[in-house]
């Protein structure tokens, strides 16, 4: 298996009609915004569908 030459990340920011904020808890007990790796062979458009 062969390893990509770069890796390409996502993030997003998601705020409701109320102006709260979506954060995702981390397994340290840290809050982030969501977001995550764009997988091989994906859209880069495709991976805010998750």
């Amino acid at each position: 298996m062969s390893f990509p030459a770069h890796i390409v990340a996502a993030g997003g920011f998601v705020e409701d009609g109320e102006g709260n904020i979506l954060l995702v808890k981390t397994r340290d007990g840290g809050w982030v915004y969501p977001g995550g790796q764009v997988e091989v062979g994906e859209k880069s458009n495709g991976c805010f569908d998750s």
